[in-house]
């Protein structure tokens, strides 16, 4: 069908080309901020990671502005709470150097569902998932976050196709882990310890 049937759910072909475009375009924005990148005006890997834990406690229950939405309720109106997956381990490497956060969803036993997100520089709990993020997505992470924040959690909606693939072409071989979606491995020229 060419427009769709929505009691069918079926998006019909002009929204497949439509969301196809989108994705175009998301890979293409991408892959023009992956030219213009600059590791020499990067302030450093300890830098980065002090940033990045502002960014994600800056929409954490206990810090975000009246009435935002923060990072556990855009969670918790997204995906199924897990108690075994708390502690999010974030190894950063830039330029040969590396800081490590966490990233902790405190989860409610007796509703199922996140209480809290907030980023910390240390932890004695267990780590349930790790993501690696080399250079460019090490340096840029907490500017990600706050788009992410600015874009889709502030209004409480979806992230797009479009950024999708622009997150994906942008930073695709600096990001890795072993949560859904991401690569199992850093990409040959963005090695742990490397310069990129």
């Amino acid at each position: 069908m060419i427009y769709g049937d929505a009691a069918a759910e079926d998006p019909g072909v002009l929204d497949q080309v439509s969301a196809a475009m989108d994705g175009f375009r998301g890979a293409m924005e991408g892959w023009v901020e992956q030219q213009r990148y600059d590791a020499e005006e990067a302030d450093g890997v300890d830098a980065a990671a002090q940033s990045l834990t502002e960014s994600i406690n800056a929409q954490s229950s206990s810090e975000a502005p009246d009435g935002a939405v923060t990072w556990s309720e855009y969670l918790n109106s997204r995906v199924t709470a897990d108690q075994d997956v708390q502690v999010i381990e974030v190894d950063m490497h830039m330029d040969g150097e590396s800081a490590t956060r966490y990233i902790i969803a405190d989860y409610n036993t007796t509703d199922s569902t996140y209480n809290s997100v907030t980023a910390v520089q240390g932890t004695d709990r267990s780590v349930d998932r790790s993501v690696t993020l080399c250079g460019m997505a090490a340096d840029q992470a907490s500017e990600e976050v706050e788009a992410v924040v600015d874009g889709f959690i502030s209004s409480d909606s979806m992230l797009t196709i479009d950024e999708v693939s622009r997150l994906n072409s942008q930073y695709g071989d600096h990001v890795a882990g072993d949560i859904d979606g991401l690569n199992d491995e850093i990409g040959a020229d963005c090695s742990v310890g490397g310069s990129q």
